[in-house]
């Protein structure tokens, strides 16, 4: 986990896949750590998802990272006879 700053009041916790790079853009998108004092003393808000949805998309972003490059698909065109 790690934390996003909202503002003076508010954090946001970002667990991952419930939305962190929506409030990372939204935002100046620094991430820093739970145990940093000025950051605890922050009310706390956070996303939460389907537990099913958020492992598929995890499962997906693993395929991703595995096979970025090697995949190309290169339209219907290319495979058209």
């Amino acid at each position: 986990f790690a934390a996003i700053v909202i503002s003076l009041k508010f954090a946001f916790l970002h667990i991952w896949k419930c939305g962190g790079t929506t409030m990372a853009s939204l935002t100046d998108g620094r991430q820093f750590s739970l145990t940093e004092p000025w950051v605890q003393k922050r009310e706390w808000v956070a996303f939460v998802r389907d537990p099913i949805d958020r492992f598929l998309s995890a499962w997906a972003e693993c395929g991703f990272r595995q096979y970025e490059g090697q995949l190309s698909f290169g339209g219907f065109e290319a495979h058209s006879t």
